[in-house]
């Protein structure tokens, strides 16, 4: 079950220009409402990756639907170890893709300011 509102973690977050209210340290409590998923797939191929990904896409879209945000960890995929680990916790149902950190936006959204963009001129070429 996902949170009524975003909780404050001790998670770092990307900073994009805004002053943030991230705390890092104190609370223990702060972590207790994230909500965690592994995407997994059956085989460690290209193959599998590949509809990994696909299904990362649909998870996204679905997220963006309900207001619901989605942090991607692929660090844990990456170190065999804790790969490993990963896959005991999917009771060896099949290979660990990524770890998605779930959780509800911000409701201050609208005051976040935009990265820059190009001008679509100077970044699309028509043929």
């Amino acid at each position: 079950m996902l949170p009524e509102a975003q909780p404050q973690t001790t998670v770092p977050e990307r900073d994009f220009g805004h002053g943030g209210t991230l705390v890092l340290e104190g609370d223990e409590e702060h972590d207790k409402p994230a909500t965690y998923a592994i995407l997994y797939g059956d085989e460690d191929t290209p193959e599998g990756w590949l509809r990994g990904g696909e299904a990362l896409s649909a998870v996204w879209v679905g997220a963006v639907e309900q207001s619901l945000t989605v942090l991607p960890l692929s660090a844990a995929v990456e170190v065999a170890q804790t790969r490993m680990i990963l896959r005991q916790l999917l009771a060896n149902l099949g290979e660990p893709f990524l770890v998605l950190r779930l959780g509800v936006g911000r409701d201050d959204e609208a005051d976040i300011p935009h990265t820059a963009r190009l001008p679509e001129s100077d970044t699309i070429d028509v043929l």
